[in-house]
This record gives C-alpha cells, sequence and structure tokens, in this order.
C-alpha cells in the first residue's frame, strides 16, 4: 500500500498461518490485489497448499491485468 516495492511473506509463514484455519468450516479470503503479480511465488503458495491438502475453502482478488496465471489442478 505504501512504497514502490511489492512486500510479501515468506510462502512458509503463510501456510503456518493457514494451518491455524485448517478445517471445513473456515473460508479463507486472500485480500491481495497483487496476488498473481509473481507468478513464480504465487504457483509456490498454491502448490504448498495442495500438498498440505487444506480442508478450508479459499478465494482471492486479482488484478485483471496480472491474473494470466496458468496452474492446473490434476
Amino acid at each position: 500500500m505504501f512504497g514502490k516495492k511489492f512486500r510479501h511473506r515468506s510462502v512458509g509463514a503463510v501456510l503456518k498461518e493457514l494451518r491455524r484455519y485448517d478445517t471445513k468450516d473456515h473460508f479463507v479470503f486472500f485480500s491481495d490485489d497483487n496476488f498473481t503479480a509473481n507468478k513464480c511465488r504465487a504457483r509456490k503458495l498454491m502448490e504448498a497448499m495442495i500438498a498440505e491438502e487444506f480442508r478450508f475453502q479459499w478465494s482471492t482478488q486479482v488484478r485483471a491485468d496480472l491474473a494470466a496465471i496458468r496452474i492446473w489442478f490434476a
């Protein structure tokens, strides 16, 4: 929000926090317009979330010009 650089938390830090909400009763929303600004980081986070087999549902908001990320889920 302030400054000219993207700041982000590590994938490990995000996963640690998400583990607190790992029940079917929770819904996680990432309020981050720049969620896919760094495609490599977004991919690593989503692959890590898949590997964790989280039970909650989740969603995010993204800027349309940054949403061109291709991740296929098996």
